[in-house]
């Protein structure tokens, strides 16, 4: 999970926008939810190929 800020914090190497845009790109990882306010970014990411939980219990395949 990663949840940033998104206004300019002069410490900050990167906005949250970019933060979330480079774990976007990472290698074996899957976002599964996003939400996006004009406060904050929340984004959950899984290992690839993310299941749902109907799949990881075998409700659906």
């Amino acid at each position: 999970m990663a949840c940033h800020w998104r206004h300019p914090v002069p410490e900050y190497p990167l906005s949250a926008d970019n933060v979330h845009t480079q774990l976007a790109h990472v290698a074996g990882l899957q976002r599964t939810v996003q939400h996006r306010e004009k406060d904050f970014l929340l984004d959950v990411f899984e290992p690839r190929p993310a299941r749902s939980v109907a799949e990881r219990e075998g409700l659906v395949s």
